[in-house]
């Protein structure tokens, strides 16, 4: 089995998590239990933080970390005990005692990580996830068959998509006028028509819904 690489500069927070002191600890673990998940990492992290009532510093870097953590279990296929181990002996400047890693674990056991974890893995398992989009627009003029006289203008849209893709970022670019983007804005009303019924009915079963 490979062994686990872990970023520098996620060390110094992982330090900071397992050298916790005990009330520090529980209260972050209670703070993770009844917390609500969330696929967007900073509102989970600033619901704990709200949680603990900004009564431990840092809170924010550790559930960013924790979450990394898991994302990085998942992606790795590695049970929570095996990943902690792994994480154990990355940390070979220090000894790290059994409570310690039984601390680790609990933590990245909370529900609200796991279920977030898992539900963000579930959005973005796509061979092209959408990053971004921006519309450049400019002014195309027609000139006669001279070249010396102006016939006519006309307004251009340039759609650029950002997407990630094998963990790089790329993108591509559409030319559209302003029938295509009224056709474009019809797509996407309808896109959250869509999604307000989706939620409903998800919400009428029981089910939790994510934003």
């Amino acid at each position: 089995m490979l062994e686990l690489h872990v970023p520098e500069q996620i060390k110094p927070v992982i330090t900071r998590i397992i050298e916790l002191d005990s009330k520090d600890y529980q209260d972050l673990l209670e703070a993770l239990e009844s917390t609500a998940p969330s696929l967007n990492v900073e509102k989970l992290a600033d619901r704990v933080s709200e949680e603990l009532s900004n009564r431990l510093d840092g809170v924010i870097e550790i559930v960013r970390a924790l979450n990394s953590m898991n994302h990085a279990r998942l992606r790795a296929d590695r049970s929570i005990e095996n990943f902690v181990q792994a994480i154990a002996r990355s940390l070979q400047d220090q000894l790290v005692k059994p409570e310690q890693l039984h601390r680790l674990s609990s933590l990245l056991s909370a529900q609200a990580l796991l279920v977030s974890t898992r539900a963000s893995d579930l959005q973005h398992d796509f061979d092209r996830v959408f990053v971004s989009a921006k519309i450049v627009s400019d002014v195309r003029t027609v000139f006669d068959q001279g070249g010396d006289k102006i016939q006519g203008s006309m307004v251009i849209h340039n759609l650029n998509i950002t997407y990630a893709q094998d963990g790089d970022f790329k993108s591509f670019y559409v030319a559209m006028d302003s029938t295509d983007l009224a056709k474009l804005r019809t797509v996407l009303d309808r896109a959250d028509v869509k999604s307000s019924a989706l939620k409903d009915s998800v919400e009428r079963a029981g089910n939790s819904y994510f934003e």
